[in-house]
């Protein structure tokens, strides 16, 4: 099973882009917090994981995410390669995200390194409702 959930901080404004069919891909990256100090410094490092999501879901990210937001998301680790214009051959991880979260504030900076579940509020592949302005009850 290849099932990844990242919770963390967007490190950079996300990068929405079409590709040549217009099928939207969203990149960024994500700084995650290890729940451990460093013996020498006494500060926690962070991991940067990079990320790629398509479709609805991208289009949701670059719509209500930017640099320093909290942001949980799940998907699966994917391992490329490829061969850069020296002929040197690359690898690069990544996380390909199925869904997401939003993660209130508050979550992040009073977390414990006990603290393993963010609050229910999730958030997948949707298409967005246009309101015509009459209430639905």
């Amino acid at each position: 099973m290849n099932k990844l959930t990242i919770i963390g901080r967007l490190t950079h404004d996300t990068e929405l882009r079409q590709t040549t069919t217009n099928t939207a891909v969203c990149t960024f990256t994500v700084a995650v917090e290890r729940p451990f100090k460093d013996n020498k410094t006494g500060e926690r490092k962070a991991d940067f994981i990079k990320c790629v999501a398509w479709r609805n879901t991208a289009e949701l990210i670059a719509k209500y995410f930017t640099k320093g937001n909290p942001i949980c998301v799940e998907g699966r680790v994917e391992n490329n390669d490829y061969t850069d214009k020296d002929g040197i051959k690359r690898y690069n991880t990544l996380c390909q995200v199925e869904r997401l979260e939003f993660i209130p504030e508050k979550f992040l900076s009073d977390r414990t390194a006990s603290d393993t579940h963010p609050p229910i509020g999730v958030i997948g592949d949707f298409e967005e409702i246009i309101s015509d302005g009459d209430v639905p009850f």
